[in-house]
């Protein structure tokens, strides 16, 4: 009776850590940074563009929306979502709040509450299935979902959904190891859906997935036994038919991608992508921190523009139980092979992207096409801090073959629970996004018919992307074109949306790109609102 008693209570004490941590997360960052749901993570730029994006698929969905590729932004030009992420992967969660009649702001909110606690439970599923403890499942999952480079990227959501890049890691470790080939299709299916969260995410995720098998090849690899049918019969099978599936689909995703940049002519020069990669000071940047961002008080060599970027400290707790974890591999063999892999990938990362005097192994990378794209190259923090994470899970490990699981429990929670409480969320209050709606709607003489087409300006050179919000928001609104776009890229031509340079002059930059779009605008009438009166004479 003792013994099962002590198994019930080590059995609930499983199911307990991950509610502790979870919980943790859920009212010592996520309600914070929210303001009890009265505030939204980020600034009136990107976080509205992201709803845009998001209040695109959901009347796609519900039919108020003709084109999938074509929102009605930047109209009249076609194929515009892929000027920037899709969230094709994650607006599920957007849609469901919206068709419970949440606001889009409300929804907007719930979505990024979901991906975050996604990105808890997805790690915390994937430890587990690398035989960790459900303790150090929970602080290893806490770490890569709460630690302080994810929470400094809030006011970029798109990054937020980033749940699938564990599940892809774990699949392909048992691969390497187990040499499963259903685990090898998972692993793919899994980076497709990364793909379809964030493609910056899912770039970063192919650097990880290639960083581990680098580090197998060069150090674990075992030769593998005879099979008695041949390889290829393997892509025959149901688990190579998934895998050639999924990895046809992101051949397909980034091709799409990939002929609209050609068409559009975007592209970024590499000099502007190599100053955005991480430098050795970035690793100690956590300006955010209420508790330790004097770590990274005497780095002034990142330019002012650039370093709310590289905000890359992983937190004094997390190098602690990291170290902790490093001791327990190669002192006691606790997860060797793991631990390898996860130290060996995270190495791999840091030395690709790292610059040192403006020299920069991942210079290479950028002979790649469509590379180049991916411009901040430090937010590939995100997928460094799973095996950061992993490593963490064994330091607890090797915590209760020291001590206890009391201790194991209580030395990492000290450590890691104080700086997330202390973070410094950057939010905007869902009054103000709500007020700029009013602001604009209120600017409009009359109803709108579906034979208009919106123009917002500012006199406001300084802000002139948030006249192009007010106008993507209010034609989402209308269900009506807007010649306004706001995303990570724009047509040639592109004029800023202030009043003093005239709509006209943008109506003009849009015929010479493509005559045949002259038509589409003179079929329809221009609605113009100046958010500051109109422009003076001489201005």
């Amino acid at each position: 009776m003792k013994n099962l008693g002590k198994t019930d209570r080590k059995a609930w004490l499983g199911c307990l850590y991950p509610v502790i941590f979870i919980s943790i997360g859920l009212f010592g960052y996520l309600l914070n940074t929210s303001n009890n749901f009265t505030s939204i993570p980020g600034d009136l730029g990107d976080a509205r563009f992201n709803s845009v994006v998001l209040e695109h698929l959901y009347q796609w969905v519900s039919g108020d929306a003709s084109y999938l590729w074509s929102p009605n932004y930047f109209y009249p030009f076609k194929w515009v979502l892929t000027f920037s992420d899709n969230h094709f992967g994650s607006a599920w969660s957007y849609i469901f709040f919206r068709s419970l009649e949440f606001t889009r702001e409300k929804a907007y909110l719930s979505w990024f509450f979901v991906g975050t606690l996604l990105n808890f439970i997805c790690s915390y599923w994937a430890l587990r299935k690398l035989d960790f403890s459900s303790l150090s499942s929970a602080i290893g999952a806490f770490v890569y979902a709460f630690s302080l480079p994810a929470l400094s990227l809030e006011m970029h959501a798109q990054l937020v959904y980033r749940f699938a890049v564990p599940l892809a890691f774990t699949f392909l470790i048992q691969y390497l190891l187990k040499s499963r080939a259903s685990s090898f299709a998972w692993c793919c299916v899994w980076t497709l859906i990364q793909f379809l969260c964030s493609i910056y995410v899912g770039i970063f995720l192919l650097y990880l997935l290639g960083a581990a098998f680098l580090v197998w090849l060069c150090f674990l690899r075992q030769k593998p036994p005879r099979s008695k049918s041949p390889r290829s019969s393997l892509w025959l099978k149901p688990p190579g038919l998934i895998a050639s599936a999924s990895i046809l689909l992101i051949a397909v995703l980034l091709a799409v991608y990939g002929v609209v940049a050609h068409y559009y002519g975007f592209s970024r020069p590499n000099i502007e992508t190599l100053s955005m990669t991480p430098h050795f000071a970035s690793y100690f940047l956590a300006d955010r921190s209420g508790l330790t961002a004097w770590v990274g008080s005497w780095v002034h060599s990142i330019p002012p523009h650039l370093i709310h970027e590289q905000q890359m400290f992983f937190g004094l707790g997390v190098w602690v139980i990291l170290l902790s974890g490093l001791l327990g591999v190669f002192l006691q063999g606790i997860h060797k092979q793991l631990g390898i892999l996860a130290l060996g990938s995270l190495l791999v990362l840091f030395v690709l992207t790292l610059s040192i005097f403006n020299i920069s192994a991942y210079r290479l990378v950028l002979y790649i096409p469509g590379v180049s794209s991916v411009r901040a190259v430090s937010r590939i923090i995100l997928v460094m801090l799973l095996p950061i994470g992993i490593l963490a899970a064994i330091g607890v490990d090797y915590l209760s073959t020291r001590r206890s699981n009391i201790y194991a429990f209580l030395i990492p929670a000290l450590l890691l629970v104080p700086e997330v409480l202390a973070y410094k969320p950057y939010t905007t209050p869902i009054s103000q996004w709500v007020e700029r709606r009013e602001t604009v709607r209120n600017l409009l003489a009359g109803s709108a018919s579906p034979d208009d087409i919106l123009f917002v300006s500012s006199k406001n050179n300084a802000q002139y992307f948030l006249a192009e919000l007010d106008g993507m928001i209010l034609a989402q609104d209308l269900k009506i074109p807007t010649l306004n776009g706001y995303s990570g890229n724009v047509p040639a031509g592109h004029i800023q949306a202030n009043p003093c340079g005239r709509v006209e002059d943008r109506i003009e930059e849009i015929k010479k790109s493509d005559a045949q779009l002259n038509s589409k605008l003179l079929a329809r009438h221009l609605v113009k609102i100046e958010l500051d009166g109109p422009c003076n004479v001489g201005q």
